[in-house]
């Protein structure tokens, strides 16, 4: 039988993930002016499930966690990604998320969002003010068979 590895790294860059900066649990959510300097592309205002509010894609968490490999799909060799966006309240915390492109698998959608609900953000600032903002995330599930 191959022998599988799945590359932590790998999913932490593709998922957005930063567990080595990652605070306390006892730390606050640290604000940053916006635009923060961690995100992929700033796709600006648009019209959300939640309403006319700032999407940002790929924006990284201050508290991440590695989403769990569905155990069913890995020894199916089978890879996917998903894309979640994700409504960030005032304080850096998700409060709600919608996937934006399905895997396929729904074993892969829910690790997903679970792994997700677990983040924290750091505060987006419109004009000096905390302000909801969207993050779509982007979490790739990939085996590398050696």
């Amino acid at each position: 039988m191959r022998s599988l590895l799945i590359s932590a790294l790998l999913l932490t860059l593709l998922a957005g993930c930063d567990t080595a900066s990652a605070p306390s649990a006892a730390s606050p959510a640290t604000a940053v002016k916006a635009p923060p300097a961690k995100f992929l592309e700033d796709y600006g205002f648009q019209d959300t499930k939640w309403g006319h509010l700032h999407v940002l894609f790929g924006m990284r968490a201050a508290k991440s966690t590695q989403p769990v490999y569905p155990r069913n799909l890995r020894k199916q060799d089978i890879s996917g990604g998903v894309v979640i966006d994700v409504l960030i309240d005032e304080t850096g915390k998700p409060v709600d998320m919608v996937i934006q492109t399905s895997s396929g698998y729904t074993e892969f959608d829910e690790s997903a969002l679970k792994c997700v609900k677990q983040w924290t953000y750091p505060v987006w600032l419109e004009d000096g003010k905390p302000s909801k903002v969207v993050s779509r995330q982007n979490i790739d599930f990939m085996i590398f068979i050696n």
